[in-house]
């Protein structure tokens, strides 16, 4: 039965995780690097004094001091391609609306357009945000890749709506077991009543990790099942399923954001965030960018706005090696960005209004690959 591990990933410096929450104390905590200073500087002039993120725990707050693999801190990362950016229009309205958002989906369509569209306006190429009149998210840009400009709008595919209560439950759960000492090596199958009795399933899961037991165990309140596994991970199964990540891609892209390409007067690019590329292994990865491009592939003509999509991971995973090579009539190439791993898919759509041109395609993956 498969499971959502739950894994809890530490800065490389702990010691720069901030404990107040304020901007001067915040400033105060970066003074050991002078870039990060730099950095709390430029997004405190953007977003603005009165932000509320370092009280209401938001994303970009949650982040800053932190690392990935020997990366540099998250706001140093992100702050280099806001500067790429500074005299880019919507640039400073992405920054204060989506990437200091509350909504974490918001937070990652920022990240998203800044890794995008910063990099591209490194190498000299103009790039202008996006907003629309309906006041939708300014996420998504203009972006000159070649010889013409192209519209690439940003998506990731979150997860569903449901498992937002469950993963408050889950990170509610490690909290507590971390603050009274308990490992996390336990297995857990929650039935439905598990979210309206979280003190209950606690109290059975302490028990279970102190019996050490491996046999599956009903939990005493009746919220689910458990077994101990000493593993430094928790193991999560619950009552209902999300549709698999392919077909909810496909579904997104044939009802929802074709509309996004419906009256296209150029090339239209969608760039998706997602996890469906990286599996247990790295082995993995070809066999399961052919089964999404085949199924792009097939998909795409029926959207002739949308001349190519992106698909990509950037996984806490070590650097990995890099190649580039065709998969299914769409190239697949890995290798490292930030000290983290990245896979990209490009499929590009063979029957679109607006094709793209090879050299384009060249920028957008491998061998002349911008972002």
């Amino acid at each position: 039965m498969p499971f959502l591990q739950v894994v809890l990933y530490d800065s490389a410096d702990s010691s720069a995780q901030p404990r107040a929450n304020t901007w001067d104390s915040v400033a105060k905590a970066a003074a050991h690097d002078v870039e990060l200073v730099a950095a709390v500087s430029i997004l405190r002039r953007i977003i603005g004094n009165d932000w509320k993120g370092w009280v209401e725990n938001r994303p970009l707050a949650t982040l800053f001091g932190m690392s990935f693999q020997g990366g540099p801190p998250e706001w140093v990362r992100l702050c280099r391609l806001i500067c790429h950016l500074d005299n880019t229009r919507g640039i400073e309205a992405l920054v204060r609306s989506d990437l200091g958002s509350s909504a974490w989906n918001e937070y990652v369509a920022a990240v998203m357009a800044l890794e995008f569209c910063g990099r591209f306006a490194a190498s000299g190429r103009l790039v202008e945000f996006i907003e629309t009149a309906d006041h939708e998210s300014p996420a998504d840009a203009f972006v000159d890749v070649e010889q013409r400009r192209i519209r690439v709008e940003f998506k990731a595919l979150h997860e569903a709506e449901f498992l937002e209560n469950w993963n408050d439950l889950t990170q509610w759960v490690a909290t507590q077991m971390s603050e009274q000492g308990a490992d996390n090596g336990i297995d857990v199958w929650c039935y439905p009543c598990a979210l309206e009795n979280r003190e209950a399933l606690l109290a059975d899961l302490l028990a279970v990790r102190n019996a050490r037991r491996p046999q599956m165990l009903e939990l005493p309140s009746g919220t689910g099942r458990a077994r101990y596994t000493g593993l430094n991970v928790m193991g999560w199964d619950y009552p209902k399923k999300q549709r698999p990540d392919l077909e909810r891609l496909l579904g997104k892209l044939t009802t929802r954001w074709w509309r996004k390409f419906r009256n296209a007067d150029r090339p239209g690019l969608l760039v998706v965030r997602t996890s469906m590329l990286f599996g247990a292994s790295f082995a993995g990865i070809e066999a399961r960018a052919q089964e999404i491009a085949l199924a792009l592939t097939s998909a795409l003509p029926s959207i002739p706005g949308a001349s190519a999509v992106v698909i990509y991971d950037d996984p806490f995973w070590p650097p990995i090696p890099a190649t580039n090579r065709a998969v299914a009539g769409a190239r697949l190439c890995t290798g490292t960005i930030d000290g983290s791993a990245r896979v990209v898919l490009l499929v590009a759509n063979g029957q679109a209004t607006f094709p793209l041109a090879s050299e384009e395609l060249e920028l957008l993956a491998e061998p002349r690959m911008i972002w």
